[in-house]
């Protein structure tokens, strides 16, 4: 009993621990994050502002590159594709090349970003968002 009477309080002590410095990095980090998604939705307005959502993906596959494996700077590539899509004008030719086929749609970005030399996942992150786009117009 005395064994298990010390992992419960070595558990506690953890779990306050645990709380403690996640409260810790979440007040130290809140504001930074907070203010660099903001910095991203004002950089999106801008560009969507003066271009058609035909343009939204290649230029979220520009700044891809642009990254060189940088981590957080590859995660904003697909968050910029998707509110471009979402602000920038209609674009009648957008979904041309995107199949319409609910199957061939969930295979087609991993296709495509085969033969593109940029992160496959934020790659297909960012044709998923095109797909999106094209199949709430249809």
């Amino acid at each position: 009993m005395k064994g298990f009477a010390i992992f419960v309080v070595v558990l506690a002590v953890s779990a306050l621990s645990a709380v403690v410095l996640g409260t810790l990095l979440w007040r130290t980090f809140q504001e930074p994050v907070k203010a660099e998604f903001e910095r991203i939705g004002q950089d999106v307005k801008q560009y969507a502002a003066s271009h058609q959502q035909s343009e939204c993906a290649p230029e979220a596959f520009g700044r891809l590159a642009a990254c060189d494996g940088a981590m957080w700077c590859s995660i904003q590539a697909p968050i910029f594709a998707k509110e471009c899509l979402r602000r920038a004008r209609h674009s009648a030719d957008l979904c041309d090349d995107v199949p319409k086929s609910l199957v061939e749609s969930v295979i087609w970005p991993s296709q495509e970003c085969a033969d593109l030399d940029v992160d496959p996942e934020m790659c297909t992150r960012i044709l998923n968002e095109l797909v999106r786009t094209c199949q709430k117009r249809r």
